[in-house]
């Protein structure tokens, strides 16, 4: 008799459905049910489960051979078919437009992909995961009992840098575009736009002429002005300079990062803003409800005591009459009641994008969030996410946010 169908009795799987029960509840039940089931989908048992298999079904022999009135050799066990032979490669396959990764059970390698696959469905300008963005970029295929990944360049960078070390080996055209993809990544420093260190001062090498110069000799100010047209990338000699200059962590963090910076209000004044409003400008300063007052004054002394005048600010919103803040009288005081012009160095705005702000047409280079998240307009959403520099300063971090980490 063969094994498949003692274990098949003692699960009341298939034919046996409807006998009585053999096994107690416990863990030999989900045994035996486990290996029905796995029976019944046409898998077949691998080494390791008939040797188990047959432990458990010499418990309950003697009640085996009543119920099939037979004699049942377990000591010379007769099997319908062949072991099933565990996958033990690893291995990365291009299959039908995607990417498969197939490898024997192993957490580590498990939790790193996960986590690859979470941080790469971070979309940081909307601030939230998507779990449908995460099957996209990869997902565990049970019929195929394999990774399977979109096509991606970040994806096969990550795959290639991180699995081809682990013995994993990997199909023709995978190593192919893993190739390719790096050999574009080395080239690209030798043809990308670059901030370089010159005898006159700084200048961009392989720059179009759209893309202006400035005349300084303060590196940081250049820097700035670089990241704002996009240029990331700067040669060992302004490295060196930046390295010797008395930077403040809020700006070496900026001029490194891309995306959201999140600064934690309570690890940083804002005296380490100064490089950022002088040089990152024009600047949009973002200001929840319920703290009007408190951070459009702070923030307005700031400035004033760095060299930016009164009538470089723009306060776009008002607080009703009847508040008690004196937020309204303050504006109008310091004179920040000011229209949109060519000088314009900081505007505030509360919950929402004025109409005259968007007419005006000023294009800001930095967003500075007081803490505003949540049910915000597509025109508000749009001037936080697309800027050079994106900062949330608060105390809560956003997800998929770069930190600039507190001092020691």
């Amino acid at each position: 008799m063969f094994v498949e169908t003692l274990i098949q009795r003692l699960a009341c799987g298939d034919t046996f459905l409807f006998e009585p029960e053999l096994v107690s509840p416990g863990w030999e039940k989900n045994f035996v049910e486990s290996l029905a089931t796995q029976l019944s989908s046409g898998n077949t048992l691998t080494e390791k489960q008939a040797a188990l298999s047959i432990r458990l079904l010499k418990k309950y022999q003697n009640t085996l051979e009543v119920f099939f009135k037979t004699k049942i050799d377990l000591d010379n066990p007769v099997f319908a078919h062949p072991f099933r032979k565990l996958h033990i490669e690893k291995t990365i396959t291009v299959r039908n437009g995607t990417i498969q990764v197939k490898f024997p059970y192993d957490e580590e390698i498990i939790k790193s992909i996960q986590n690859f696959v979470s941080e790469a469905a971070v979309v940081p300008e909307q601030v939230y995961t998507s779990s449908i963005t995460k099957s996209y970029i990869g997902a565990w295929n049970h019929e195929d009992k394999a990774w399977t990944f979109s096509l991606r360049e970040e994806t096969v960078l990550w795959l290639g840098s991180n699995l081809l070390s682990k013995n994993f080996t990997a199909d023709a055209t995978f190593l192919e575009w893993y190739n390719t993809i790096n050999g574009i990544i080395d080239d690209a420093n030798e043809y990308a736009i670059t901030a370089v260190k010159t005898n006159s001062g700084f200048e961009f090498r392989n720059a179009s002429d759209k893309i202006p110069g400035l005349d300084t000799d303060n590196v940081v100010e250049f820097l700035y002005h670089a990241k704002n047209y996009g240029v990331s990338i700067w040669d060992e000699l302004i490295a060196t300079n930046l390295q010797k200059t008395a930077c403040s962590p809020v700006t070496t963090t900026l001029l490194n990062a891309s995306g959201i910076v999140y600064i934690d209000s309570r690890a940083y004044g804002l005296e380490n803003f100064k490089d950022l409003l002088l040089f990152g400008g024009p600047t949009l300063i973002v200001i929840p409800g319920g703290s009007e007052i408190k951070h459009t004054e702070a923030w307005h002394k700031y400035a004033s005591s760095i060299g930016i005048e009164n009538r470089d600010i723009a306060v776009m919103f008002r607080t009703p009459n009847q508040d008690n803040g004196g937020f309204n009288a303050y504006v109008k005081e310091n004179e920040l009641n000011n229209n949109i012009h060519d000088t314009t160095k900081i505007v505030f705005v509360s919950t929402k994008i004025p109409k005259p702000l968007v007419k005006s047409g000023i294009v800001f280079n930095t967003v500075i969030n007081l803490g505003y998240y949540n049910n915000m307009h597509f025109s508000m959403n749009i001037l936080l996410t697309s800027p050079a520099n994106i900062v949330y300063y608060n105390d809560k971090k956003p997800q998929g946010a770069t930190i600039c980490l507190p001092p020691n």
